[in-house]
């Protein structure tokens, strides 16, 4: 079982993320986080999660919590997909070097097949 932590400023995305994985037998613990700060990181960090979903949404601190997770020494190594309706987020995620991406209308493969594969990115994950 994974758990995965689920930062959405859409509650219908949070939902969608969380039934799916749970449907799978993973835990998903959601925050609406469109900014950083000390209370995001610290739940983070206490939470330790196996995988991030990060919503790129209305808010523009989004990708300030992006960098955040690949420079925290406790969280860089945790795979981070990222999810947007908006345009080209394949290349988004690309120039990132995010670990997946899930675009909308919300094709959540990828994700499934990361936590069907104990956590471990396929070609297929990334892709």
């Amino acid at each position: 079982m994974a758990l995965v932590a689920c930062l959405a400023d859409t509650p219908a995305v949070a939902n969608q993320i969380k039934m799916t994985a749970e449907e799978l037998g993973h835990e998903v613990q959601s925050l609406c986080a469109s900014c950083l700060d000390r209370a995001t990181r610290q739940w983070l960090r206490a939470l330790n999660p196996d995988v991030i979903v990060l919503e790129l949404a209305r808010a523009l601190d989004n990708l300030h919590l992006y960098f955040f997770l690949r420079s925290d020494a406790e969280l860089r190594r945790t795979p981070v997909f990222l999810a947007s309706n908006g345009r080209n987020l394949s290349e988004q995620a690309a120039m990132l070097e995010a670990d997946g991406y899930l675009s909308s209308p919300f094709d959540l493969r990828r994700l499934v097949e990361f936590l069907q594969h104990d956590g471990e990115l396929t070609e297929a994950c990334a892709a």
